[in-house]
């Protein structure tokens, strides 16, 4: 399939998922969450592969529309469908990224997705937590130089605090708020 079809089908879907009022348990009948993932899990292990320039800025472009995609299913879907994509090896995917390294287009929509699931619900919360590189991760993107990044991070940590006691005992044994007090003091 031509990567610019490819890039075409996940604006559309991306459309049909933002809009007003999605169909999103017709997204999850026809596999789409396995779908997403299995394409940001194969331009992962293929960013390190040398192709052109062009073909590597389309295969960017894919994937930062579906991370756009799965940010607006995220936002909307019921917690069925959430437990689902966690499930699915979503969090193994995404947690790479978030590596401060990537464009700050693929990091903003992987941090929505992360920071959606967290304010889902505390069982969604405890499953995201069991990645042992979630706050790590976020601690990492706290110090980050772009400020909608660091927002982003923040606005995940504060999700998991909202939570249950151990969430909160999670997070500050992970030394995010000494990070946190930086940020204010800058």
């Amino acid at each position: 399939v031509p990567l610019t079809l490819v890039r075409t089908c996940g604006f559309a879907l991306s459309n049909l998922a933002r809009g007003q009022s999605p169909n999103l348990p017709e997204f999850f009948a026809h596999g789409l969450g396995r779908i997403l993932i299995k394409i940001l899990s194969a331009w992962e292990n293929s960013s390190n592969i040398m192709s052109d320039d062009n073909t590597q800025e389309m295969k960017t472009e894919i994937v930062i529309e579906v991370l756009w995609v799965m940010t607006y299913m995220t936002h909307a879907v019921d917690e069925h469908h959430a437990f689902l994509l966690v499930h699915d090896a979503l969090l193994p995917t995404l947690i790479p990224l978030l590596s401060p390294t990537l464009s700050y287009a693929i990091v903003i929509p992987a941090l929505r997705i992360i920071g959606n699931l967290i304010a889902r619900s505390d069982s969604l919360t405890d499953s995201i937590l069991s990645n042992q590189n979630i706050i790590p991760t976020l601690n990492l993107l706290l110090r980050h130089p772009h400020r909608a990044i660091v927002k982003e991070s923040a606005y995940a940590l504060s999700n998991i605090t909202g939570g249950t006691t151990q969430h909160v005992d999670i997070v500050v044994h992970h030394g995010s708020i000494p990070i946190l007090c930086e940020i204010l003091l800058t």
